[in-house]
Formats: C-alpha cells, sequence, structure tokens
C-alpha cells in the first residue's frame, strides 16, 4: 500500500507576490489559514471543510498513475478511493518552524500570503524555495457563496518550512536553512 506523509520542504516567501502581477486575494489566503489551522489543531471537520476532496483525489489519482507509468507499471483505474482518501487529512502535512521543529500555532495570514502567489483566475497556490506550487487552492462557488479550497497537493512526503519572521525574504529563510545545516 502506498503510504505517504508528504515530504517535500516549502520555504516561506515573503517578497512581492507573482503570478502576472496579479495580488493573492484576501479570501484566499483566509482559504488557506483555514486548511494550515485545521492541520495544527489535527482538527478533520475543519480539514474538509478546507479541502474539495473530489478534485484533490482526482489529483492525486494522475500523479501515481504517472509515477506507475515511468516505472512500467499499468493499473486499471488506478490508486483506489480508499487508498487516496488515507492520503488526504491534517496528518499528511507537516508545518514547520525554521529550525525544523513541528509549529504548535497556526501561521499567520501574512507569513501565508508571502508563501503565496496566483496562478490563473480562481487560482492560487502555495510555493516552496524554488517557486514551484506544492498545494493549489481554488476559488469555488457554493451554497454558502464563493470560497476557497484545497485541490491539488503533492503524492509524496510535504513539509511546510515558515519564515521565522513575517518580514523575512526567501533568500533570508533559505540562507539561515543552510546555515543551520553546516552548523548541525
Amino acid at each position: 500500500m502506498l503510504r505517504t506523509g508528504l515530504t517535500l520542504m516549502a520555504v516561506a516567501a515573503l517578497a512581492a507576490l507573482g503570478g502576472c502581477g496579479r495580488s493573492v486575494p484576501k479570501d484566499a489566503v483566509a482559504g488557506a489559514e483555514q486548511l494550515f489551522a485545521a492541520v495544527v489543531a489535527r482538527d478533520r471537520v475543519a480539514f474538509e471543510a478546507a479541502v474539495d476532496r473530489r478534485a484533490v483525489r482526482e489529483d492525486l489519482r494522475g500523479q501515481l498513475v504517472a509515477v506507475a507509468r515511468r516505472q512500467g507499471l499499468e493499473v486499471d483505474g488506478g490508486p483506489s478511493e480508499f487508498a487516496l482518501d488515507r492520503m488526504i487529512g491534517p496528518d499528511a502535512f507537516r508545518l514547520v518552524d525554521a529550525e525544523g521543529q513541528r509549529v504548535s500555532e497556526p501561521p499567520s495570514a501574512q507569513q501565508i500570503a508571502g508563501m503565496m502567489k496566483v496562478e490563473a483566475k480562481g487560482r492560487v497556490c502555495v510555493q516552496d524555495q524554488a517557486e514551484h506550487c506544492l498545494l493549489s487552492f481554488a476559488r469555488q462557488q457554493g451554497e454558502e457563496g464563493a470560497r476557497w479550497r484545497l485541490v491539488s497537493m503533492p503524492a509524496q512526503d510535504l513539509t511546510i518550512a515558515l519564515p521565522a519572521s513575517d518580514k523575512e525574504t526567501p533568500g533570508e529563510t533559505a540562507r539561515r536553512a543552510q546555515g543551520q545545516a553546516r552548523e548541525g
């Protein structure tokens, strides 16, 4: 059975927001903030409210099928719904501080905004240090109005390293992390 705990290193960027010069909408930051708060609290109900499970499941299925094909495997239908659902939950994420320790408080809206960029109209993402999108959120219309929900996440280990402060730039975070790695 495939088991992931999601481990790509995402180092927060608090520089100018990307995405063709467009700022990340405040309600998109609030959607990511809801997800991260649920992850830190291990609150499954709040987590589900922040996730479009069907979209994330399909995204993960595509990633896993692509990995299998690269290995010369072909599985009709790809991974089961059960296997995919086990990959989607607060325990799959690991939010850490600048020293690599699991955080006990969710990141601030300013920290989250600095980690995000606009991908397209109605779609934003949380980036890693290399500015690759790790988590994607889409604006969705529902019974309660429009809101931003997680629609894509990596099918491999995911650790999101938060900046030491709201004012730390991506370069400063990377230099500090490299310096600590050399010391340790």
